[in-house]
């Protein structure tokens, strides 16, 4: 089994994340100069709580493609997805730069996590529909699956991944 580690996510989104907890994490003293404690109390518990956990599993993360004899696992933060060898097109791997391809322009989040430079998740895009993204770079391992989708992947080698999925 060969793993492929894919780019982490850098200083600009890290920052991102980290000021929009900081900002989400300020409402509760607002609350608590205008209301009583009870307000402040269910807002951290029910709401900012859970979100600090989520993003510290994101920045934590070390996602991965493991290419193996039976197919392909993406290890992603939130989303792990086996395909067998079956799953993919052959000859659909390639490596594409998504600002050279409008097709591959994100639309819609379908469910994802992410920030301004990193996209993790289900995305729809303009012209190429579905995609499985974990995506931290202008330049991507593209391939297509028998199941309606495509996954798109910032690796740190991207050329050994595209071969390995090639075959």
């Amino acid at each position: 089994m060969q793993i492929f580690l894919l780019r982490a996510m850098d200083s600009k989104p890290r920052a991102f994340i980290i000021g929009f907890c900081a900002l989400i994490g300020g409402v509760p003293l607002v609350l608590a100069a205008l209301s009583g404690a009870g307000a402040v109390i269910v807002f951290v518990l029910v709401l900012w709580l859970p979100l600090v956990f989520a993003v510290l599993k994101l920045l934590r993360a070390s996602p991965s493609v493991l290419v193996g004899e039976q197919g392909i696992i993406l290890d992603l933060p939130y989303f792990r997805r086996e395909l067998s060898w079956s799953d993919i097109e052959r000859g659909s791997a390639r490596i594409l730069s998504l600002k050279a391809n409008p097709s591959f322009r994100f639309t819609a989040m379908v469910g994802a996590v992410g920030a301004p430079g990193y996209l993790v998740g289900w995305y729809t895009t303009e012209g190429e529909g579905d995609v499985l993204a974990a995506v931290s770079s202008d330049e991507v391992v593209s391939w297509r699956t028998n199941r309606g989708y495509t996954v798109l992947v910032s690796a740190e080698d991207a050329e050994a991944l595209a071969h390995a999925i090639a075959g």
